[in-house]
């Protein structure tokens, strides 16, 4: 089971959020190498991963994968700034 979560992970960092005119943007940093920077939005990908949402304080991703079934799985996860 550890071999199917790590596909569902988002190994990403998220250091701020800015309101703009009509949404809000993240900045994000990636965990492994660290200091690779993004600004992202909703909707775009990142790493796997579909942007869903992006609140004043996190964002919440969606990860698509397979399992060795080849049936398919779907995970939503959210990080908060700083964690």
């Amino acid at each position: 089971m550890a071999a199917l979560q790590k596909g569902l992970e988002v190994n990403l960092k998220v250091t701020g959020i800015v309101r703009g005119p009509r949404s809000y943007y993240a900045l994000v940093e990636s965990e492994s190498p660290t200091g690779t920077g993004f600004v992202i939005r909703e909707n775009d990908v990142v790493e796997s991963a579909r942007v869903l949402k992006i609140t004043k304080d996190s964002v919440i991703f969606q990860v698509e994968t397979t399992s060795r079934e080849g049936k398919p799985l779907t995970r939503r996860v959210q990080k908060h700034i700083g964690l």
